[in-house]
């Protein structure tokens, strides 16, 4: 009904190209579509080295504003203890409500730059077995831990 609304608008005010681009996209379907849980691979968290947090991202996160990084910090603290006390917590281990708490948890972690702790969380979320999942319940609580440890390191060195 509006195309040729939007062809007589797009000849009288030029787009730029990336914008044209992303037009032309959704046109013609999805920008992207996401992959079947199933279908992930270990490496859909990226990994950083060794760091329990990736500072670096987490400034490009928060555009560089420092107060909000130490607040997203302090928040992803407070929320990561206890997401991991919930699914350590309870008799069934396989149940789908950790999974669903791991995936919360996964999200929040990429957000700050916490990779350790949402490669742990993916591996929670991906745990078919007892054993399996008591392992990464482990992995998970102690990749919180350092991050925990991290975040409160570096609030004590940080200048008021």
């Amino acid at each position: 009904m509006f195309r040729g609304w939007e062809r007589a608008v797009r000849g009288a005010f030029p787009m730029r190209p990336d914008c044209e681009k992303l037009c032309a996209m959704r046109e013609t379907g999805p920008i992207r579509q996401s992959p079947e849980p199933d279908a992930l691979d270990s490496s859909s968290v990226p990994t950083r080295g060794d760091a329990v947090l990736d500072l670096e991202h987490l400034a490009r996160q928060c555009l560089d504003d420092a107060d909000l990084e130490t607040e997203l910090l302090h928040a992803f603290r407070t929320q990561s203890t206890t997401l991991a006390a919930h699914i350590a917590d309870g008799d069934d281990l396989l149940s789908p409500t950790k999974a669903d708490i791991a995936h919360r948890l996964r999200g929040s972690a990429l957000a700050v730059g916490a990779f350790p702790v949402a490669r742990a969380a993916e591996a929670v979320e991906r745990a078919k077995k007892l054993v399996e999942m008591s392992q990464a319940i482990a992995k998970l609580r102690e990749a919180v831990s350092q991050a925990a440890a991290e975040i409160d390191r570096m609030q004590t060195q940080r200048p008021e």
